[in-house]
């Protein structure tokens, strides 16, 4: 191996070293970005009736934040802030979930039907 190929190897050596750590610092920082924005979700859930509903339905928050993409968590909790049913969610909240199984008139009743056969 001539001095040039060896040059030129220890430059590709470099620059892969060098790619593939800016590649681990911004996936790094990408997965922290997204906690974040679950934890903050996860406070505005808890805040909405959305929370004791994923509760009702045997969904933990936790689990829903995690398998469930941004723009449906987002969607779910627009749902739920915008409600026209909510008497009718307070009354199927404040009883057993063996008294209550009709929750079809919630807007995120498809959505989350999906999540509690999941964990089925």
């Amino acid at each position: 191996m001539s001095l040039g190929t060896g040059f030129y190897l220890l430059l590709i050596a470099g620059v892969l070293f060098v790619t593939v750590t800016g590649l681990v610092r911004i996936i790094n920082n990408n997965f922290r970005t997204g906690q974040r924005i679950r934890e903050a979700l996860g406070e505005r859930i808890k805040l909405l009736r959305l929370g004791r509903m994923l509760k009702k339905r045997g969904i933990s928050a936790d689990t829903f934040l995690h398998e469930a993409a941004f723009h449906d968590i987002e969607s779910n909790l627009r749902n739920c802030e915008s409600c026209g049913q909510v008497k009718q969610c307070d009354a199927a909240l404040e009883v057993s979930a063996a008294e209550n199984k009709d929750l079809s008139f919630c807007p995120n009743d498809k959505a989350l039907k999906k999540y509690s056969k999941a964990r089925s």
